[in-house]
């Protein structure tokens, strides 16, 4: 499908949003139709697994901004040792991983974000730094898990292990 504009008379903004709106709508009903389900593949894979539609999704609404240099600021400040189990990147990775560590806020954003005011932010005390692990953990629940509380499952999990392994 498309729509031809001569060079001599192309519509106003107004116009071209319009399509482009009603060409996006198409394109994601077509993405929505698809049926990517291959039977002469489907034998091979688990029960319960089939293939699925993955793809971009662009979003045109509101949303908030995050600020970056607080990010930089909280590692810089808090190092990129994970507070909650002490990983290290660089110890681990070598030079591909020194200095990466994800910067975690203490009051989750979603709740900043919901403020109708502008949040100022210190780097030092609304921010902790954890590896890729721990901070999803962290997200893992509602309300999102702290430090302390992260440390304390890694120390029950080894205690278990440990017990499971003599």
């Amino acid at each position: 499908m498309a729509i031809w504009y001569p060079a001599s008379n192309i519509p106003d903004e107004e116009v071209l949003q319009k399509d482009l709106n009603r060409f996006l709508a198409l394109y994601q009903s077509l993405i929505n139709g698809l049926d990517i389900a291959d039977e002469s593949n489907s034998e091979e894979l688990p029960i319960g697994v089939s293939p699925g539609v993955e793809a971009k999704k662009f979003r045109w609404h509101r949303r908030a901004e995050r600020n970056p240099r607080l990010a930089r600021d909280a590692k810089s400040y808090h190092g990129s040792t994970c507070q909650a189990c002490g990983f290290n990147f660089g110890e681990r990775y070598g030079p591909d991983g020194e200095g990466y560590i994800e910067a975690h806020h203490v009051v989750p954003f979603s709740e900043l974000a919901s403020r109708p005011e502008e949040v100022i932010l210190d780097p030092v005390k609304d921010f902790v730094v954890l590896c890729a692990n721990c901070h999803r953990m962290a997200h893992r629940v509602k309300p999102q898990l702290t430090v302390s509380e992260i440390g304390q499952l890694i120390t029950k999990a080894g205690e278990n292990f440990d017990e499971s392994a003599s």
